[in-house]
């Protein structure tokens, strides 16, 4: 049950003076604009008495993640920008950085902004579904990491290894397997939560960014491909196809929602219409069909 408050607030006693800190947001109505995590903690411990115990333990700490996340990624852009200094080209940096400041604008700013009206954990997983749109940038920032050890930047990764950056790149996808075992968490502990249909959503949306960031990392051996990722890769396996009722080759199949992408040794590169059949049975017809050449086997 939700507590029955009109607005948060929150004193800070100085010598002389009392400063007060309030807002009237409604949740789900207008965020509060530059509302900072920190401050939203401070709101929230400042009315821990209108919280149940148990879920109050689980906002405070889920809080204080998110702090401690936006912290490293703050530390992860400096370093950025202090890389240029050693005349590693900017371009490359985008690169091998991916979208670090759009990930950190959504946990520092725009989470905050929404969870102005943080009453239980459900709330936490509304903002999750509210912004399911905006959390595929986690997809795309895997993508854009993948392709750079095939850009002919090895020496540049080697130089990070030495830096001890590599490490921390990997900090957005270590983010999304957090937040699973959140997930996780309140299907142990909140058995009204769990067989909720907010908690579904929102761990199915997190479930499918950690299953297409794996997918990505795959899809970006393809030398030379570019793929906007508006599209789900929702199949990454080897099958033995036959195109145009020729020998059968061993392929890499992409499927997509639009796309079958297929990868392999052998020199054809027409699109071509085919119709696939897959194990369990279903056929699939896909009238756009790439067909890309490895330089090295499956």
């Amino acid at each position: 049950m939700y507590p029955n408050l009109n607005r948060f607030s929150f004193h800070e006693d100085n010598k002389n003076s009392t400063t007060v800190y309030e807002t009237q947001y409604e949740f789900g109505g207008y965020p509060k604009l530059g509302m900072s995590l920190a401050e939203l903690r401070q709101i929230v411990q400042s009315n821990i008495h209108t919280y149940d115990p148990k879920q109050y333990k689980v906002i405070d700490k889920f809080l204080q993640d998110e702090q401690v996340y936006v912290d490293k990624l703050a530390v992860l852009e400096v370093q950025k920008f202090d890389l240029c200094a050693i005349k590693i080209p900017y371009y490359d940096l985008q690169s091998i950085f991916g979208f670090i400041e759009e990930i950190k604008n959504i946990h520092g700013t725009i989470f905050p902004q929404h969870l102005i009206r943080i009453y239980c954990i459900e709330d936490i997983l509304r903002v999750f579904v509210m912004h399911a749109e905006k959390l595929r940038i986690y997809i795309k920032d895997e993508w854009k990491k993948s392709q750079v050890k095939f850009e002919g930047k090895k020496a540049i990764l080697k130089r990070f290894y030495n830096t001890g950056i590599i490490k921390d790149l990997s900090l957005p996808e270590q983010k999304i397997s957090d937040y699973l075992k959140f997930h996780e968490q309140i299907k142990s502990n909140y058995e009204h939560i769990k067989s909720s249909e907010i908690f579904q959503q929102s761990f199915q949306l997190f479930n499918n960014i950690y299953i297409q960031m794996q997918y990505v990392k795959q899809a970006a051996v393809i030398e030379k491909f570019q793929m906007p990722l508006f599209q789900n890769i929702h199949l990454v396996n080897l099958f033995y196809v036959s195109v145009d009722g020729g020998l059968a080759v061993r392929y890499k199949v992409f499927l997509m929602d639009n796309d079958v992408i297929f990868t392999s040794l052998g020199s054809s590169t027409k699109p071509v219409s085919y119709n696939l059949l897959f194990p369990h049975g279903q056929r699939c017809n896909f009238h756009v069909i790439r067909i890309f050449n490895q330089t090295t086997k499956s």
